[in-house]
């Protein structure tokens, strides 16, 4: 299987810097660029199957790059959701940050008032790679999801943990290109790419 695993483009809350978890908000202007952009730089790749979060950013993106791919039906899940941030979706990135920091938890281990852990997260989006891994084989498939379920997966990949994820150079837009053989071994190919949206 060929995964093509693609960061949303940015949202309005992104651009304002608003917690979003799992509240909708539509793309920004720039995220539509970003989105048609995406679409270009995958318009030439062989796509069997398309996935999605049901989340609008994320399923919009998704439709922009099957534009170019009409026979590829989209399905759309709430299991890549982003993590759901509880009383913090909504407000402002810094009230979090502030909280964190009295606190003194990180925020891979916080509950988020309510909200879904990180281990959770990760629980979820491996689920959903172990599942089209079985269902998929030999077929290129492309997933749009958000920064969480991104992470967790491309570090499981990498074989990193929570603290490491610095290293997936997190950005709106982004590319990141996997090969797995029959035996459920990878090869990341490209690494969250922004090439693109240059």
């Amino acid at each position: 299987m060929k995964l093509i695993l693609v960061e949303h483009a940015q949202s309005v809350a992104n651009a304002w810097g608003i917690n979003q978890g799992q509240k909708e908000y539509e793309l920004s202007p720039l995220g539509k660029q970003q989105a048609s952009k995406l679409a270009l730089r995958l318009k030439d790749e062989k796509i069997d199957f398309a996935y999605s979060s049901d989340l609008s950013r994320a399923e919009d993106t998704a439709k922009e790059i099957l534009e170019f791919h009409p026979d590829v039906k989209l399905v759309s899940l709430p299991e890549l959701r982003e993590k759901h941030k509880g009383s913090y979706q909504g407000k402002h990135n810094s009230v979090l940050k502030e909280d964190l920091k009295k606190l003194g938890i990180s925020y891979g281990d916080y509950d988020f008032d309510g909200g879904e852990k990180e281990h959770l997260v990760r629980e979820r989006i491996l689920a959903f790679y172990n599942k089209i891994l079985e269902k998929h084989k030999h077929k290129t498939v492309l997933l749009v999801t958000h920064g969480g379920p991104y992470v967790n997966l491309v570090l499981y990949l990498l074989g990193r943990s929570r603290e490491d994820y610095k290293m997936c150079k997190l950005k709106h837009g982004a590319i990141t290109s996997i090969e797995v053989d029959d035996d459920g071994k990878h090869k990341i190919k490209i690494l969250s790419c922004v090439k693109h949206l240059e």
